[in-house]
């Protein structure tokens, strides 16, 4: 993805699923995985959206350069290749 990318990934709460550590469905721990690796990802800034199941929306940062990302807890998000889109931008 060229800088300024954008992603788009929906369903990334997955119906309260993610933060109920009883829900173990391979479905649920992929999408746990996903939110985990995108937010430990220095190349992205990302935001998470809680509207309806959840949508997150990474931007491929100008450069690593830029201000280091601060971990918030609890904030996560997930890949589902069914379920991400991507749109690059100017």
């Amino acid at each position: 993805m060229r800088r300024g990318g954008l992603i788009g990934i929906d369903s990334t709460l997955w119906n309260g699923a993610v933060v109920d550590a009883a829900r173990q469905h391979d479905d649920t721990r992929a999408i746990r995985a996903l939110n985990a690796k995108v937010h430990a990802d220095e190349r992205v800034d990302t935001v998470l959206l809680p509207s309806g199941d959840g949508v997150t929306l990474a931007r491929r940062r100008s450069s690593l350069a830029h201000a280091r990302r601060r971990a918030v807890p609890g904030v996560t998000v997930p890949r589902d290749s069914r379920r991400v889109w991507a749109l690059n931008c100017a």
